[in-house]
């Protein structure tokens, strides 16, 4: 009886393991480059939309290194739902975006970086030196602002980049929101 058993028991792992395998040469075949390994192409950026891309971030910094904050606020919009267009920031956002910046010292402005991802997750990043003594070169007394351009329907608007932001993934190995 013992042997029986055994003999049933070996025979169906016997049989799951071939199953296994024939399943994973199966999808192997089905998908040569493993693609669920690989993160799904991005959105193609035509030259118009790096025009347009470099155009509202050009405006949005000239005003801001002119320390006109309340212009550079009125460049801004909030983005919450895919179904719905960016909206504005209201006065009171505005304001208090003046506010936040015009009671600090910004010494130097730095272009940091520039990443493109997808239409709602993008990256344009200053360096701003905010210690009187800091180095922007080496980033000593500096912090980072990021701006988050992102395409709705054709049309792009300027967020500011926080990781609560719809479509925004800070880290693009993590599995998207």
């Amino acid at each position: 009886m013992k042997i029986k058993t055994f003999a049933i028991l070996m025979l169906t792992v016997g049989t799951l393991c071939v199953s296994c395998k024939s399943d994973k040469k199966q999808q192997a075949n089905n998908d040569p480059l493993g693609s669920k390994y690989l993160r799904p192409a991005g959105v193609n950026y035509s030259h118009d939309d790096s025009v347009a891309i470099s155009s509202l971030v050009s405006q949005f910094m000239k005003s801001f290194e002119a320390k006109d904050y309340l212009a550079a606020s009125r460049m801004l919009y909030t983005f919450k739902r895919h179904d719905e267009a960016p909206v504005a920031l209201t006065e009171q956002q505005q304001q208090d975006f003046n506010k936040a910046f015009s009671s600090r010292n910004i010494y130097a402005i730095k272009s940091h970086g520039f990443i493109l991802r997808d239409e709602l997750n993008n990256e344009v990043s200053y360096l701003l030196q905010i210690v009187k003594n800091g180095n922007i070169d080496k980033q000593q007394g500096t912090t980072t602002f990021s701006l988050n351009p992102i395409r709705y329907k054709g049309q792009w608007y300027l967020t500011l980049l926080t990781p609560y932001a719809k479509g925004v993934n800070l880290n693009p190995y993590e599995k998207d929101r």
